[in-house]
């Protein structure tokens, strides 16, 4: 990488780390410019895109970065999760698949396959899947999946789920979400601890 795409890089991760996404769009976009053979820059790029709020841009430059640099499975990774928090679960599925196969070890991309099933109405394979493969420890995907999790509770068991189903801003943490959720179906005698 060029050393003025090098510096762009870092202002750019700068500007994205404090919350000028705009700044890190025109930074990291010179940068992946200035180094069109540089993965990274094309993948913080895509990211500002993302922060900025211009998902289709970010789809596309993450779309053609996993055409670019097809044995990467980051940039199918992330336009998967990013289909997937948009609701478009069909093209987040081919995306994640192409993640998994080109990674098939990567937990992150199996937690966001993982979710757009569940998204889709599945829950109970997702989950074994996951309890075989290992779970991520992705707070981003932990959170949407447990979220996702209570959410079927919800609808399988009602009121014996707080009545309500969850808000991403009122959950705890991960560990203490997980040993809620087993002790609520530990006490209806639908799970061992």
């Amino acid at each position: 990488m060029l050393v003025g795409a090098t510096a762009l890089l870092f202002r750019g991760q700068k500007e994205l780390r404090a919350g000028r996404p705009a700044e890190a769009v025109s930074a990291l976009g010179r940068a992946a410019e200035l180094s069109p053979d540089s993965p990274h820059a094309a993948l913080h790029h895509a990211l500002a895109l993302a922060d900025a709020g211009q998902a289709d841009n970010a789809l596309l430059a993450l779309e053609l970065s996993a055409q670019r640099w097809p044995a990467n499975p980051v940039f199918p990774l992330l336009r998967g999760a990013l289909l997937a928090e948009s609701g478009r679960l069909d093209e987040a599925a081919a995306a994640l698949d192409a993640a998994r196969t080109a990674s098939p070890h990567n937990l992150l991309a199996e937690a966001y396959r993982a979710l757009v099933a569940m998204r889709r109405g599945e829950v109970d394979a997702p989950l074994r899947r996951l309890a075989a493969v290992g779970f991520t420890d992705n707070p981003r995907a932990l959170a949407a999946l447990l979220a996702e999790v209570e959410a079927a509770l919800f609808r399988r068991f009602g009121p014996h789920t707080d009545g309500k189903p969850p808000c991403f801003a009122d959950q705890p943490p991960a560990p203490l979400l997980r040993r809620l959720s087993a002790t609520r179906l530990a006490a209806l005698g639908l799970a061992r601890l």
